[in-house]
């Protein structure tokens, strides 16, 4: 017995022996402290060489209470940037790129569940501007909305009672909510041919001086076009 005890004291011994150092800390040794070091940016922002750089208060105000995107179902991704673009065509600073402009003022923008998924990116994994507008759009035009999207494209219909030039709307309206459809001219021109009721093939048929299927996409586009614009000024005279 008293050999056995000997054995394993000397093998407690050799195993407090090998313990490595930070093992023998207390916990309260390893906590780490809140520190502003640890809040690292997704967004790499392009250095700034003008010698003064401020953006206007208003534009941000106009941003933060008018510009304001949550990543609701509801939500087009697509309008809200061009919206975006848009009201920074409408100022320029010398000497500031647009990428610099752009990767401070798009953040702005963002609320509630879309501003923390921008903050979850990678530290410094958006570099440029079209980075951050690639990312937005993967993260919140996603592919059952893509699906969605290019089935109502796909399975176009003239509303009951709709004028051609409505129907014509709608049907753009439908091929900008979703510019990477990834349909081609052809099928886009079907579509829309074949979604009009009877009668208004028969007109359109009757404007192209035959099928209008007979037509080149870009042919086609324009002869309803032309029809849609004369239906308006004819519409406006009365």
């Amino acid at each position: 017995m008293g050999n056995v005890l000997d054995v394993n004291e000397t093998k407690e011994i050799e195993i407090h022996q090998n313990i490595p150092p930070e093992d023998k800390k207390p916990l309260k040794d390893f906590r780490v402290d809140p520190s502003i070091d640890l809040l690292v940016s997704s967004i790499t922002r392009p250095p700034v060489y003008a010698s003064s750089f401020e953006i206007n208060p208003t534009i941000i105000m106009m941003i933060k209470t008018s510009y304001q995107f949550r990543g609701l179902p509801s939500e087009d991704p697509y309008d809200h940037i061009a919206d975006l673009l848009e009201l920074c065509t409408t100022f320029k600073i010398q000497g500031v790129s647009k990428d610099a402009i752009y990767l401070r003022l798009f953040p702005l923008s963002l609320n509630g569940g879309a501003k923390r998924w921008l903050r979850n990116l990678p530290a410094g994994s958006i570099r440029t501007w079209k980075d951050m507008a690639n990312q937005f759009l993967l993260k919140y035009y996603s592919l059952e909305k893509t699906k969605k999207a290019t089935s109502e494209i796909f399975n176009f219909s003239q509303g009951v009672d709709e004028p051609l030039h409505e129907a014509w709307g709608r049907f753009k309206d439908l091929l900008k909510r979703c510019p990477h459809h990834g349909l081609p001219d052809l099928v886009i021109s079907e579509s829309f041919y074949f979604g009009l009721s009877s009668v208004t093939q028969l007109r359109v048929d009757a404007a192209a001086g035959s099928s209008a299927l007979d037509k080149t996409p870009n042919e086609f586009y324009g002869l309803i076009e032309r029809m849609a614009r004369n239906l308006v000024m004819a519409i406006s005279y009365h």
